[in-house]
């Protein structure tokens, strides 16, 4: 549910914030780093606005 995505996108904004854990998420971001571009696109609109804000964190 769009709920779901939301609240996933922010719990992962919370933790790339803080620049020691974006080492050790390298692999993570490797591996779902299409789903959360995917998901910049969502049909829900708050959804795609907090993931083109999750993908700017990770620039």
């Amino acid at each position: 549910s769009a709920g779901v995505r939301k609240t996933s996108i922010s719990a992962l904004q919370n933790l790339y914030e803080i620049d020691d854990n974006v080492p050790s998420l390298s692999l993570f971001t490797e591996r779902f780093s299409n789903r959360m571009i995917e998901l910049a696109d969502d049909i829900d609109v708050a959804v795609a606005v907090s993931a083109v804000g999750l993908l700017k964190q990770l620039l």
